[in-house]
This record gives C-alpha cells, structure tokens and sequence, in this order.
C-alpha cells in the first residue's frame, strides 16, 4: 500500500512541477482531450495485464500443471506470435480512424467493421 502512496506522491510532485514550464516534460494538457484519456487508461491496464501474464503463467504451467520448462516456453510461445503477427494489422486499422472506445472496450469485431 506504501508503493501506491508513493506513486502518488511522485505523480502530484511531477504534474506541480510540470504545470508551471513553458515546455514540460510531458504535456499534462493532454490529459483534458477524451479520446486520449481514453487511450491511456486502455493502455495502462493492457500493459499491467499483460505484464502480470507474463509473469505468472510460467509459475502456473510449471507447478500447478507440472510441465516442464521445455513445455512451458511451448506453450507460451503463441502470444508472441500472435502479437507480432496482429500488430501491423492492428496499426493499419489505427490508421483508418478506428473508434478508440470501440478497441478499448474488446470489441473487436467493431473495429474490423469500421475499418
């Protein structure tokens, strides 16, 4: 719980010192747009998500399924896979003016549909 205190004591000092600078950082103006918002929220819990997968599924695999490491990286080798073969799919619908909500939310088949 004292890692998310002190996050949000990092995340209040840099957006104090940021505010006030002709140039900052990272513009926090941008936060203000909706769809942007949107995108960072989408991507912050893809990523923790993601991330969190990564991490467990080779606990999972090799001692609640007994599997061997061998067996393990096997199986989880289609994700990778599956991302590299899907992100220039995914860019090119970007491109087109996707609806953010609409990806966000999982539904994909709107996003193929508006492409």
């Amino acid at each position: 719980m004292s890692l998310f205190a002190i996050t949000a004591l990092c995340f209040w000092g840099l957006f104090r010192r940021e505010s006030s600078r002709e140039a900052p950082l990272f513009p926090l103006d941008l936060l203000k747009e909706r769809s942007f918002r949107i995108f960072v929220i989408a991507s912050v819990c893809c990523f923790t998500g993601q991330m969190g997968s990564l991490v467990a599924l080779p606990f999972l695999f090799q001692h609640e399924f007994r599997q061997s490491v061998l067996m393990t990286g096997l199986a989880m080798t289609p994700w990778p896979l599956m991302v590299a073969f899907s992100g220039p799919r995914a860019g090119r619908l970007a491109d087109k003016g996707v609806s953010p909500v609409d990806c966000s939310a999982g539904s994909v088949g709107d996003c193929w549909r508006s492409g």
